[in-house]
């Protein structure tokens, strides 16, 4: 019965018609008419679905987590999250979307999917999201991921389809060699251009032709600003 900001699903007024799901097993409609006009109401239906969001486990062999109505289609205004734990605590949880039509925007503003490492859905733990036709993988770092879809009150789409399972070991960006020829090549940070994940350690050793040099030169770089460059930050060794 919380009516907390934080479990907003939505709001309306005038001529709106919207729908709404919850992702508990109860929904709290609250109905404000101030001191001055007044009109004919609303009159809305409800009952109960299966719902949207939970707490799936992931095992070693794949497994599909999809959004509501999938293929058919969504609904406007869900608020769908879904946890999604390894079977054992040690491993990490590996998703690998496999469908994705939604709609899209180049900011994600309007309906999207965000990843979060571990159990949390902090800002510091954000993975990655994706929107449109998109199809990322991400890996925790830790034995669990939350998945959040939401979507809003305007078109609605396929939806998404992804596997999940869970696997030994998280995304592995440390001693990696790689060879620099005449023509360009490039690198990225993991899960690039999304954001890479908290706690990484990554090097990679670049070697080329004897007589031959080796040239970087940095294309886009968003990594936290510190004094001292204290938190994250990368090296280039001779």
């Amino acid at each position: 019965n919380s009516t907390s900001a934080s479990n907003v699903l939505g709001e309306w007024c005038g001529n709106e018609q919207p729908e709404y799901s919850s992702t508990r097993g109860a929904m709290v409609i609250v109905f404000k008419a101030d001191g001055t006009e007044v009109f004919r109401g609303f009159k809305l239906s409800y009952k109960q679905t299966r719902g949207c969001g939970g707490t799936l486990t992931a095992n070693s062999y794949v497994s599909y987590l999809t959004s509501p109505g999938y293929p058919t289609g969504y609904h406007n205004n869900l608020l769908c999250i879904w946890t999604i734990e390894a079977a054992n605590p040690n491993y990490k949880v590996q998703i690998n979307v496999v469908d994705s039509q939604l709609e899209k925007e180049s900011t994600c503003n309007y309906d999207r999917v965000t990843a979060y490492d571990g159990n949390s859905t902090s800002a510091s733990n954000v993975l990655g999201e994706w929107c449109g036709n998109e199809q990322p993988e991400y890996s925790s770092t830790r034995g669990a991921m939350v998945i959040v879809f939401k979507a809003d009150g305007t078109e609605v789409f396929r939806g998404f389809k992804l596997s999940y399972k869970q696997t030994r070991e998280r995304y592995s960006c440390s001693d990696q060699e790689l060879t620099a020829h005449y023509y360009v090549k490039t690198l990225t940070s993991p899960n690039y251009p999304l954001n890479y994940a908290n706690n990484m350690d990554c090097s990679w050793k670049i070697s080329t032709l004897p007589g031959r040099f080796v040239q970087i030169k940095f294309l886009n770089v968003k990594i936290e600003s510190t004094s001292g460059c204290l938190a994250d930050y990368v090296e280039i060794y001779n």
